[in-house]
Parts: structure tokens; C-alpha cells; sequence
């Protein structure tokens, strides 16, 4: 019962390049009319047009991000579960199928939220703002308010956590999850490996309908 590391951990880098042409007439190419010899022509100096792209960012967007604040791998938020157990394994699948359940009928179509995805490796990332409608691609902002490529960033949606977490794993040891009380999506999610320092942590916070 685990996220995908490839889908919190994994970044892909980009990058764009920015180019231009300029188009310079030569004095041959144009017929002129006869210039008397003691006349001095001028021609217009050739400016660069050459455009500066300015990053966008929203105020309003970044205003979103007031209720974050850094993530602990020792919270003390919702329940834990032994997942090595079989007993607690079930339990756990018991939960996720109930809330997701839930999670299905309260859900807005259209919605955004805050999340924070990160692990040990390759660490933190910071918070996102998603916004996710049907058949749309998932958008994404920073905490500047700038739009952020979502394959550079963890980034899912809620149905997403919970296919992620269908998902078994024998190299899970433990698995600490608290729902969200209202829409039913998991606001925290800790797992923990049985080889050192193999956790990853799970924040959604502030989930509005659109």
C-alpha cells in the first residue's frame, strides 16, 4: 500500500530556448532614385526587436499558499498500521476502501488543493497548487504563483493517491494515514520501508471546488 515512487519521486528536467531572426535589406536590392553626390543619405539605424519573455505570476495564486508549513517524517497525525501484520494490512485496506467510497460520492468534478509530496530520496520539493477538471490536463503553481510543468513536480490528483495506494508492496513496514473529515481524501500519508531512511510523506491541505 504505497505510492508509486515514480510518481512522487520521480522529475523530469526541461528546458526552452528562446530564438530569433533578423531580416537586413541590402542597398542593391531595391532600385533608388538618382541622389545628387553633395547630398548625404541617412539610412534608419536597425533596432533589435528582439522580445523579453517575463515569467507570469498570479498574487493571487500565491495567496493560496498561506496554510503550509514544513512536513515532519515523525508527525503524530491520524493512525498507523503495522503493515507486515496481516491483520493490520487488512485493516488498512479496510479503511482506504471505506473512505475512498466516501471520497467518490462527495467529490467535486472540478477542484484544487494543496499538496506536498516528498521522500528521502530525492527530498523535498515544496508545495504545489493543483487544479484538476475532467479531461483537462493537471495544472500546477508554485508558491510564487507561477505555472509549474507537472512532470518537473510530484504531482496527482486524488484519485490518483488512492490507485497509488491499492497498490501492495512487501517492503512496507509501516503505513501512518489521518482522512480528510468533510471530502474524505487522505490529508496525511507517511510510509516507511524496512531498509533505513525509506519514507516518503503525503500533504493535502485546502481542497475547493471549482
Amino acid at each position: 500500500m504505497v505510492i508509486n515512487r515514480s510518481l512522487l519521486c520521480g522529475v523530469t528536467l526541461l528546458s526552452a530556448s528562446l530564438g530569433c531572426h533578423r531580416h537586413t535589406v541590402r542597398e542593391g536590392d531595391v532600385d533608388r532614385p538618382p541622389v545628387d553626390n553633395t547630398t548625404r543619405v541617412e539610412r534608419p539605424p536597425v533596432r533589435d526587436t528582439t522580445r523579453v519573455v517575463r515569467e507570469v505570476v498570479d498574487p493571487a495564486i500565491a495567496a493560496l499558499f498561506k496554510d503550509t508549513a514544513p512536513s515532519s517524517p515523525f508527525g503524530t497525525e491520524g493512525r498507523t498500521y503495522n503493515v507486515q501484520k496481516p491483520a493490520e494490512r487488512q485493516a488498512l485496506q479496510t479503511a482506504l476502501k471505506r473512505q475512498r467510497a466516501l471520497w467518490q460520492a462527495a467529490k467535486p468534478a472540478s477542484y484544487r488543493f494543496l499538496l506536498l509530496a516528498e521522500c528521502f530520496c530525492p527530498g523535498p520539493h515544496g508545495w504545489l497548487l493543483l487544479e484538476v477538471r475532467p479531461g483537462q490536463p493537471l495544472k500546477a503553481w508554485d508558491r510564487t504563483g507561477k505555472r509549474v510543468s507537472s512532470t518537473n513536480w510530484p504531482a496527482f490528483t486524488v484519485d490518483q493517491l488512492y490507485d497509488g495506494m491499492a497498490q501492495t508492496n512487501n517492503q512496507l513496514s509501516q503505513v501512518q494515514i489521518a482522512f480528510d473529515e468533510r471530502w474524505h481524501y487522505p490529508r496525511y500519508l507517511r510510509t516507511s520501508m524496512i531498509y533505513p531512511d525509506g519514507w516518503s510523506i503525503t500533504q493535502i491541505r485546502a481542497l475547493r471546488p471549482l
